[in-house]
């Protein structure tokens, strides 16, 4: 028996939603579609979902432009950050755990050696 394949992707899910509504309007009357399913609701649905995509599609360009932003404006607090690690741990040299006190994960366990090559 033959298998009838439905695309994962959204994009061309709604090619082919487009599809079967352009056969089913070619039709018109003599679509088999006509009363068995609500077509103008799948016609409004898919054109509902395209809107969503693109809003997301715009949204995610944003974020992106966002985190760039972000990162870019973090980095000088990120060096900060490790300078300030560096310090309290030269200060508290016996006894490094104190960093903990500070926010920091201090971890003592033994290091493996790295392998040579």
């Amino acid at each position: 028996m033959a298998r009838v394949k439905i695309p994962r992707r959204f994009e061309e899910q709604l090619q082919l939603a487009n599809l079967i509504l352009t056969k089913h309007n070619e039709l018109g009357d003599k679509s088999p579609l006509k009363n068995a399913f609500d077509m103008k609701t799948f016609e409004a649905d898919g054109k509902d979902a395209n809107a969503h995509n693109s809003k997301k599609d715009e949204y995610e360009k944003l974020a992106e432009k966002e985190t760039e932003l972000r990162d870019n404006v973090w980095v000088g607090a990120v060096t900060i950050v490790r300078s300030i690690a560096q310090f309290l741990k030269a200060m508290y040299s016996k006894n490094p755990h104190e960093l903990g006190e500070w926010g920091f994960e201090v971890d003592s366990s033994p290091q493996k050696k790295k392998e040579e090559e």
